[in-house]
């Protein structure tokens, strides 16, 4: 029924009967005062995680498919084998009851495996052909394009952009990236384009993502140059996002910080592609050390790894458009691969990284990164025979911090070196130098590298028969420990 007819006959039913109850089933909201919306939420969709035969209907979506499966084929039964082709299917409609109602029809034509390979394709099996269905029900593009129809010019200029997220967006988002207002997001909501899934924050169903780059087809193209911006505010966006939380993971508003990069994962991820694509040295050099910190806390070192290297190459081959930049790019990046391969104990790899690193930091004689750069190959030389060398990399870098106050550089140059003196029985100065890491670590505010200096005190203080410091000290690094979640 058109939305305008159903509005106003609902109206008239209510003016004739106010105490009158109506049900009423739509994509769109009649925005009517004595209307209470009940939203249909997608039913729930196992994740990648291996389930029995048995326990499939304990999934409402599976479920679903199975009972629509066997109408059509009676013989149809969930096994070991096709279960996780079933689950593959509601995973790629989402749990949307209308498509999964529509998919499980071809079983009687395919099998389950066939199904969810071709659904991956396109959504020509999202059909129904069952013929006392209203017209805009008969397929899954149709029941899309009634809800697209019922959009003004400004609601479908937003709706178009919306596939640039990834995995969901905030309101803020939306109006910073896409200059998006409130009121045309709640219209977007209402229409069944945007899903709310929390206060401020929404998603895009898959099926409707796929539908919109359908309709990218035919919509008039943005201009480059605007389509160019937009990307740009993009990557902005969220790499600034990704700068500014991160600031708070030494700290104790650590959890809250990393949950909101959590949540945003899919569009950092794909912010960084964007702006390496793009040669966007200045974004990149911002967000770097951001970046590859928040991959260390998540344990994601296998793609800081290659987000790393990509960058190297990528620096490495192209023209120098900006030497100086590029330069203090190349470093950032080499010395970040060297501390990432140093976390994974693999010391030759971090080596030749730092040594990297160090010839890039001091042709662009940029301060901060000639000492972090020699602290790191100290700090890996450490882990071999070169103890010599290591001593005299880490009282260079030493030296370097404290003359320009680089505090958390200090504290990691006085633990690698409490490391070193503590190798050769050097308990006084290995003491010493944890001190001197602690109160610089606590003068960046950093209750990470407290707790890593404390660690390094107690076993210390336990051999020098120092108990009740050791203890008070264990005590009070598990505390940091607990208040950052590392």
């Amino acid at each position: 029924m058109n939305i305008c007819i159903r509005h106003n006959w609902v109206v008239e039913l209510l003016r004739m009967a106010p105490k009158l109850t109506v049900l009423i089933t739509s994509q769109v909201r009649l925005n009517l005062m004595a209307e209470i919306a009940l939203l249909v939420q997608p039913l729930p969709v196992p994740d990648e995680a291996a389930i029995e035969p048995e326990q499939a209907t304990t999934y409402a979506s599976l479920q679903l498919f199975i009972t629509y499966a066997q109408q059509h084929l009676p013989t149809f039964a969930v096994t070991s084998a096709n279960l996780p082709h079933i689950m593959r299917i509601c995973q790629l409609v989402q749990g949307l009851p209308l498509a999964i109602e529509m998919v499980a029809a071809w079983v009687s034509h395919m099998n389950p495996a066939e199904i969810a390979a071709m659904l991956a394709e396109d959504l020509s099996l999202l059909e129904c052909r069952v013929p006392d269905l209203p017209q805009h029900q008969h397929t899954i593009m149709a029941t899309l394009g009634y809800s697209w129809q019922l959009l003004t010019p400004e609601e479908a200029h937003a709706a178009i952009q919306l596939p640039l997220f990834v995995g969901g967006m905030s309101r803020q988002a939306l109006k910073s990236i896409l200059d998006v207002e409130v009121p045309i997001v709640q219209k977007l909501v209402d229409k069944s384009i945007l899903r709310a899934v929390d206060t401020g924050r929404y998603e895009l169903h898959s099926l409707i993502h796929r539908f919109i780059l359908q309709k990218r087809m035919m919509h008039p193209p943005l201009n480059r140059a605007v389509q160019t911006e937009i990307q740009y505010r993009y990557c902005q966006y969220y790499l600034n996002l990704l700068v500014n939380e991160t600031v708070h993971l030494n700290r104790p508003e650590a959890g809250a910080a990393l949950a909101r990069l959590r949540r945003d994962l899919s569009n950092i991820r794909q912010a960084w592609r964007y702006a390496q694509n793009a040669t966007l040295d200045v974004l990149m050099m911002k967000s770097m050390d951001a970046l590859i910190l928040f991959y260390s806390r998540i344990g994601f070192y296998d793609e800081a790894i290659v987000s790393c290297q990509s960058a190297l190459v990528l620096k490495q081959n192209s023209p120098d458009e900006d030497a100086p930049l590029q330069r203090r790019l190349l470093a950032t990046t080499a010395v970040n691969l060297a501390e990432i391969h140093l976390n994974l104990l693999r010391y030759q790899e971090a080596i030749h990284y730092a040594e990297q690193a160090v010839e890039f930091a001091r042709v662009c004689q940029d301060a901060y990164l000639v000492s972090r750069s020699i602290c790191t190959l100290g700090w890996a030389l450490t882990h071999t025979e070169r103890h010599g060398e290591a001593d005299i990399y880490l009282q260079e870098a030493l030296q370097i911090a404290k003359e320009h106050d680089f505090d958390n550089l200090q504290g990691r140059c006085c633990e690698s070196l409490a490391y070193l003196f503590a190798e050769h029985e050097g308990y006084q100065q290995a003491l010493a130098y944890s001190h001197h890491a602690y109160t610089s670590y606590k003068k960046a505010d950093n209750l990470c590298g407290m707790a890593l200096a404390l660690y390094r005190m107690a076993p210390i203080e336990i051999d020098q028969e120092q108990f009740k410091q050791a203890i008070m000290h264990l005590d009070e690094a598990r505390g940091y420990q607990q208040k950052t979640q590392d």
